[in-house]
């Protein structure tokens, strides 16, 4: 028989289902088997039911189930199952309603908690969180499972009501609990400015240019500045508005064939090798005359504050001098030093924060401009600062445990070292078919779900400081899971009055390694033959061929292949053999 479709279940809990529309055979009743999750030992019970329903209001409520359905043919086959997962329904006295919601910004997104009351809080499917733009009349849904979420993708400063709704089933919600709050400011600055049109006469020039539109950023724009020093520095007061317009300058009395420029552009390509020799490469397209740069060093975390300044010519700096500096910090925000910027606007580029032990650095590099020494901010930059001989690189273990298809890897630095680290390099070398593949994370574990099943791997792990600097491989040896190979594809067959040749492909060795031992025909009640299979590497197809047949009989077969990890579904097929 045919899989069951459409199994559900409803909030009276009551199980219901439909047979397959391409069901063929004559159907005797149903087994209706359940398993509760999480339990231990398993607890699982099984029903034979004759109709399409089945009551489930006996289970306990608000729990994880799995419903598995199979018809049974009045010969007494049972066909394979339509499955759903579900938590039960909760009962009718279950109070839906949230206990609590709070809102805080965390950086630039916001960060939203709620509760349950905790006899209901398993109850729970899922949660859809709401997030109404209050300015611009849209919605967005989200969903998630946990009672957390952190709201990212918002517009800086618009004002946003957050509704969170407790979701019980596909046809029950608890009432949405409300609250309002405005996305954060932090980076939310503005864009720098874009130039639309330009005018430039004998004495005068004239500016438009386009501001940030509100539908990207809501943050209030007070003024636009503009410095062409040593000629002149003023600030414009702009009021802003809901359509932001275009706003235009002009500048009169300027001296005739005379040059005006504006500050030097970003530095480039900031890198700290591993000899810890800091490096940058000049601006692109640059029209300013470049005479030196500087380079800011401040130290976090200290009382009073420490701070270095570099003034150097060259286009790196050695900082091997900093001892015990462990990883240098990118701030969230950077303050601005000197002279505010012009049309140019100031840069400021945001990252994450990362925490290493030891003492952290903060990087701010800026860029002179010949005579009139006013700087502009450059690209803040992450990188990796150790004194090597006293880092140990070396990683101390490496774990290998197994869960269903998957590998679960994990490892370690020495304690001294390990929050140190950039990223971690895992190579999975597959020793059957010579092929090697790399994968990155920066935490201490990762779950291989891609593996082989049966195929040997050789795996190194190894710490990555920066990069120009790996630590040393530590290696291991694994065999991938065992799995339950593809049902055999009927490649081709012939049939006559008392004879039936079938020939089968079965799943290669490229996809599952696990050893193929035989392949099962069931054709009962007339025969039900095993065959044996010796596995070899080029797994060419395997032919059967069934003979002393009656002639213009239907039969009915299915064909499973039998490996190391299991038996797999049937292959079902039926054929009538001819007439005399």
């Amino acid at each position: 028989p045919q899989s069951p479709w459409n199994v559900f279940l409803s909030t009276n809990g009551t199980l219901t289902w439909t047979p397959s529309p391409h069901e063929t055979c004559e159907l005797a009743y149903y087994i209706v088997h359940i398993v509760l999750y999480y339990s231990d030992p398993v607890e699982e019970w099984e029903y034979e039911v004759a109709e399409l329903t089945m009551d489930a209001s006996h289970l306990e409520k608000c729990q994880w189930f799995a419903f598995q359905v199979s018809a049974v043919s009045i010969d007494g086959v049972r066909g394979s199952a339509g499955v759903i997962d579900q938590v039960t329904p909760p009962p009718s006295e279950a109070d839906l309603t949230l206990d609590y919601l709070n809102a805080t910004s965390s950086g630039r997104h916001i960060y939203l908690q709620w509760g349950l009351p905790e006899e209901w809080a398993s109850c729970a499917y899922r949660y859809r969180v709401a997030a109404y733009n209050e300015d611009d009349d849209t919605v967005v849904d989200r969903y998630g499972i946990m009672n957390t979420m952190t709201v990212i993708g918002l517009i800086p400063c618009a004002q946003y009501t957050f509704s969170v709704t407790a979701i019980f089933n596909l046809e029950e919600e608890g009432p949405p609990l409300v609250v309002r709050h405005a996305a954060p400011e932090v980076g939310g600055e503005t864009t720098i400015p874009n130039l639309l049109d330009l005018d430039v006469t004998s004495t005068s020039i004239n500016l438009t240019l386009e501001l940030e539109s509100l539908q990207v950023n809501r943050c209030p724009i007070y003024n636009l500045d503009v410095d062409a020093s040593p000629w002149f520095n003023t600030s414009y007061q702009i009021t802003d508005q809901e359509s932001r317009t275009p706003f235009s300058i002009s500048w009169t009395d300027l001296r005739a064939d005379s040059l005006y420029y504006l500050r030097p552009s970003t530095v480039r390509n900031l890198r700290l090798s591993a000899n810890n020799t800091l490096s940058w490469d000049p601006p692109l397209n640059e029209n300013c005359e470049i005479a030196h740069y500087l380079v800011y060093v401040l130290l976090l975390d200290s009382d009073p504050a420490q701070y270095w300044t570099y003034d150097v010519t060259e286009r790196s700096l050695d900082t091997s001098h900093l001892e015990g500096m462990s990883k240098i910090f990118i701030s969230d925000k950077a303050s601005v030093h000197g002279q505010r910027g012009g049309v140019c606007g100031t840069y400021q580029h945001r990252y994450s924060t990362t925490i290493c032990s030891y003492n952290l650095l903060s990087w701010t590099y800026w860029l002179a401009r010949r005579r009139s020494e006013r700087y502009e901010l450059s690209d803040l930059f992450l990188a990796i600062q150790y004194v090597q001989e006293k880092a140990n690189l070396e990683i101390n273990y490496v774990n290998v445990t197994t869960s269903e298809r998957n590998v679960v890897l994990e490892w370690a630095l020495d304690q001294e070292w390990s929050s140190c680290a950039q990223r971690y390099r895992i190579v999975l070398y597959n020793e059957d078919d010579d092929a090697a593949t790399d994968l990155y994370t920066s935490s201490n574990s990762l779950t291989v779900s891609s593996l082989i099943p049966c195929a040997t791997y050789t795996i190194t792990v190894r710490a990555i400081f920066n990069l120009e600097e790996e630590g040393p491989p530590y290696v291991v040896k694994q065999d991938a899971p065992e799995f339950v190979t593809d049902t055999p594809t009927l490649l081709d067959y012939k049939v006559t009055s008392t004879s039936i040749d079938l020939t089968f492909r079965l799943q290669t060795l490229e996809n599952n390694r696990c050893p193929i031992y035989s392949l099962d025909v069931n054709a009962s009640p007339w025969f039900n033959t095993s065959y044996q299979i010796t596995d070899q590497n080029n797994r060419t197809p395997f032919s059967i061929n069934l003979t002393d047949l009656t002639p213009n009989s239907l039969y009915y077969f299915r064909v499973s292949a039998n490996n190391s990890a299991g038996v797999t579904l049937p292959f079902q097929v039926a054929f009538q053999t001819l007439e005399n």
